[in-house]
């Protein structure tokens, strides 16, 4: 959570708050999300497939108190992928 959530330095006192402009926040340990997801997968062939994918995070509190989604995020998170695979076989 530290890592990711929290706006300080540990070497250098209010470093990072000062050239983000945000206030000093140090998060808690907590949940950072929780959610659902769901993906769709066709094979056109036996080498080659293509997927689809969306997940949806709520962040958790520890995670939505920090300033850097406070005031520019969001605690919704969404997620859309889509890929294309090729497999082979190497040798018999």
């Amino acid at each position: 959570m530290r890592s990711y959530y929290s706006i300080d330095d540990l070497s250098i006192d209010d470093l990072q708050s000062v050239t983000s402009g945000l206030p000093t926040y140090s998060a808690p340990a907590g949940v950072r999300s929780f959610g659902a997801g769901s993906m769709a997968k066709y094979k056109w062939s036996e080498s080659v497939s293509t997927m689809a994918f969306l997940e949806y995070q709520r962040l958790g509190n520890a995670a939505t108190e920090s300033p850097l989604i406070d005031d520019r995020g969001s605690p919704n998170q969404l997620t859309v992928g889509v890929g294309l695979s090729y497999s082979f076989v190497v040798g018999n």
